[in-house]
């Protein structure tokens, strides 16, 4: 279990290091796919809500190369994603664009579902669900009520085999809760629809109107009145509810994308701060080191000069003698004699020389 749970890590890790440099690409994509047994679309969840615009990043995965091409794989991402984005129950955009994709994404190339659907719900939706999860209600999410009715219709089917092969997972009755509310609550609006409503509303008033002297069957009419009222004025007010949640979801999501970019901009100046700190210390250190080296530079050509002025010294030394000899012969006649001495004289003042380390030959 350690050994897979490193594998994935390092799966994970590896991902993102990839998109983060290249982005989401041909290859990127790819590894995703390739990948999914390792984490399933963790990764791409990450990198999504890591980046700017999670939306976007969105479409270029529905847009990639590979989706659609392997329906058992494509409809793993999908469903695996759907999940992790529903745990967080702040993300509606992105719930809505999933649910949107999810039934075309459960078919196979024959419009048939997936084979393999029933077992990737399992896994990759229910088994992914949080025990403490709170569905955002489908009401609340833009989305085509077809596609809604379609998608409804999927979820219960697939419920129902699950339901038949296996009776514990407690995510699935919360699914099923979460669905058959959303049901219900459309029957129950079919049932207000206005064409029903006038009905009604023509029925009472008939009866009103049949008893409209009796004063407290007028009370009763003007109740119903004022009762149809207010609930139209609801109507009017769930209306503008919706569309305030609706901004008030999305400047959510901005004000969260801010914040991540805040607090990645932090990361770097500080990351930044700690580099031109190295660097500084580095730089002392090389000014140090670069002192070091001139001192003792100093120190060697001072040597020098000294062990050089030590050698002329005893070179001067040793031919004072000789020096003496030759100014002493400067004003006598050349005679044999005094060419010998002289070629002595040049011999030792060339031994002299060669003792102190020159060469001539």
């Amino acid at each position: 279990m350690r050994h897979l749970r490193k594998k994935e890590n390092f799966f994970y890790d590896s991902w993102i290091k990839l998109v983060e440099i290249e982005g989401y690409d041909k290859i990127a994509e790819h590894f995703l796919y390739n990948g999914f047994s390792f984490c399933g679309a963790k990764p791409f969840k990450y990198y999504m809500l890591k980046s700017d615009n999670p939306g976007k990043l969105l479409e270029e995965f529905f847009n990639g190369n590979l989706y659609g091409k392997d329906t058992g794989i494509t409809f793993r991402l999908v469903a695996h994603l759907l999940a992790l984005f529903l745990n967080d129950g702040n993300n509606p955009q992105i719930v809505s664009r999933l649910i949107e994709k999810f039934p075309s994404a459960c078919r196979n190339k024959e419009g048939k579902q997936t084979g393999t659907a029933v077992k990737t719900m399992e896994k990759y939706f229910f088994g992914e669900l949080k025990p403490e999860i709170t569905f955002v209600p489908l009401a609340e999410l833009s989305i085509d009520p077809k596609i809604k009715k379609s998608f409804y219709d999927i979820m219960m089917s697939i419920i129902s085999d699950i339901e038949t092969e296996i009776f514990d997972i407690p995510s699935v009755s919360k699914v099923k809760d979460w669905l058959t509310d959303h049901q219900s609550n459309n029957l129950n609006n079919k049932d207000n629809l206005p064409g029903k409503n006038n009905l009604t509303s023509e029925t009472k008033q008939s009866g009103i109107k049949e008893s409209i002297n009796d004063k407290p069957s007028k009370i009763i009419a003007d109740v119903l009145s004022t009762v149809i009222k207010i609930e139209n004025e609801n109507s009017k007010y769930k209306e503008e509810l919706f569309r305030v949640n609706k901004i008030l979801c999305e400047e959510r999501e901005n004000l969260k994308s801010a914040q991540q970019r805040i607090e990645e901009l932090i990361l770097n100046v500080n990351s930044l701060k700690n580099e031109i700190k190295s660097k500084n210390e580095l730089l002392e250190s090389k000014e140090v080191e670069i002192s070091d080296h001139l001192k003792m530079n100093r120190m060697l050509e001072n040597e020098q000069t000294h062990q050089a002025d030590v050698a002329l010294k005893k070179i001067a030394s040793q031919l004072k003698v000789e020096y003496q000899n030759f100014q002493t012969a400067l004003p006598m006649s050349m005679s044999s004699d005094l060419g010998e001495n002289l070629r002595s004289q040049l011999k030792r003042i060339f031994a002299v020389l060669e003792r102190s380390g020159m060469n001539f030959n």
